[in-house]
């Protein structure tokens, strides 16, 4: 358990750096809002995680037999939990394509609800707010590559590798 804790804490956060820098660069708008309204970084952080989907989803072994949307569950099977899809959700967030920086975030599934909601949410938000503080104010980031080579990961994307340049932001 305590390996799982430490993966995915570790691998959703490391994942977000890059997946989040990358959007940024393509976004000159969103680097500007997150500049000029530093109060809203939080919920910005999460909707840059809403939209790179870095969490996919969630597998549970089913403790008992459910009935779940007209769908039967047995005791047993695997349920896959699809963050990234609920994510993308157009009667939850719409256009949900779209990283929305003004978006409301009640609804934003990265963290999961309930009973597995991230024990690590906390040390993960302060990290992310950390960087990407210090990335917007500080440079404006170009994406090099044509697009990015995803890991293997069915629960976290991530990438291989990936090339940016930073230019001092306002040079």
């Amino acid at each position: 358990l305590l390996y799982v804790a430490l993966t995915a804490g570790h691998d959703t956060t490391a994942n977000t750096l890059p997946l989040g820098t990358a959007a940024l660069a393509e976004m000159p708008d969103v680097r500007r809002y997150l500049r000029d309204n530093p109060d809203k970084t939080g919920d910005v952080i999460m909707e840059i995680m809403r939209y790179i989907a870095m969490s996919t989803m969630m597998p549970r072994l089913a403790t008992e037999d459910f009935e779940w949307n007209g769908h039967q569950i047995r005791k047993g099977e695997f349920v896959f939990l699809m963050i990234a899809g609920a994510n993308r959700a157009p009667n939850v967030f719409p256009d949900p394509d779209r990283l929305d920086p003004t978006r409301p975030q009640n609804k934003n599934m990265t963290f999961a609800p309930g009973l597995h909601f991230c024990i690590g949410h906390f040390l993960a938000k302060v990290q992310l707010h950390e960087y990407f503080t210090a990335l917007v104010n500080r440079y404006d980031p170009e994406f090099l590559d044509e697009r990015l080579d995803f890991g293997m990961s069915l629960s976290f994307r991530g990438v291989e590798s990936m090339h940016v340049r930073l230019h001092p932001h306002g040079a």
